[in-house]
């Protein structure tokens, strides 16, 4: 028997016609139960003392990530994770900084970002696949058409998210359009959120750029319409820092997030 190898003590003997513990065996018995109710306690969550220092976790995202993210976070937490909360903070060029330092548990980024950053591998994880897309509202006249060209965005104007935090401005353009390319008479305005560019779109004749994703979470209250196919594809991550990858509390937190996260990349 392995842990009776291991804890050089046969734990079970013989006497009689029963199976009787050990000394040795009777004294792990209280230690046992407590490391077992810590285990429990730790991936239940809900309830314990396990949340007691700790009750918010920070995440710097976009408005992009925490709309996927929030409404799955709401609902999972009041049933696994009572009191606990989660603060979405905006995205910013110190983020990582913020990481590294303790200051924020958790950024939602590409992995273009990351990849520039050179963040360890070890500290991230994917979390969806997702395209960008070209949008309209319904009723533009180039919602009808299957396939749309620059020329023939030009002069309605282009509504996109250009991230000032992004490490690489050279490679801004591949999370944005398919050339990776953008033409001065096209880009009337260029924002850091990713709801806007449909809110403009909705009271002008813009086109704008955003998440096939949260297109499709929008479409259902907003009159919005794809153009044609998929502008570029990326990935988007989730980082921590070293200083809370050991965390039981942020381990727990870490996967609930990924659990959630399949179901977004799923949808």
């Amino acid at each position: 028997m392995f842990t009776a190898t291991v804890l050089d003590d046969p734990l079970l003997v013989r006497v009689g016609q029963r199976m009787s513990l050990t000394p040795r065996a009777e004294s792990l018995i209280t230690p046992v139960n407590d490391l077992c109710a810590g285990l429990t306690r730790l991936f239940e969550g809900a309830g314990s003392d396990l949340w007691d220092a700790r009750r918010c976790f920070v995440m710097a995202a976009s408005d992009y990530g925490a709309a996927l993210l929030g409404p799955a976070l709401h609902d999972a937490l009041r049933a696994e994770a009572p009191g606990l909360s989660v603060h979405f903070v905006n995205h910013s060029g110190h983020s990582m900084d913020a990481l590294s330092e303790g200051a924020a548990d958790f950024v939602v980024i590409p992995r273009g970002a990351l990849v520039a950053l050179q963040w360890p591998s070890d500290q991230s994880a994917l979390l969806w696949k997702e395209e960008h897309v070209l949008v309209v509202r319904r009723d533009h006249p180039l919602a009808a058409r299957d396939v749309v060209s620059e020329d023939d965005i030009a002069p309605w104007g282009q509504v996109s998210f250009e991230p000032q935090w992004y490490p690489d401005p050279g490679g801004r353009g591949d999370f944005v359009t398919e050339t990776g390319k953008r033409s001065a008479a096209s880009s009337t305005i260029m924002v850091e959120q990713f709801c806007v560019p449909a809110l403009v779109a909705l009271e002008t004749g813009a086109v704008a750029t955003m998440p096939a994703r949260l297109l499709a979470r929008l479409q259902s209250h907003l009159p919005l319409q794809q153009l044609g196919n998929a502008c570029s594809s990326f990935e988007m991550m989730l980082a921590w820092g070293a200083i809370t990858h050991d965390d039981a509390r942020h381990f727990w937190f870490r996967e609930l997030l990924l659990r959630l996260a399949a179901r977004v990349g799923g949808s």
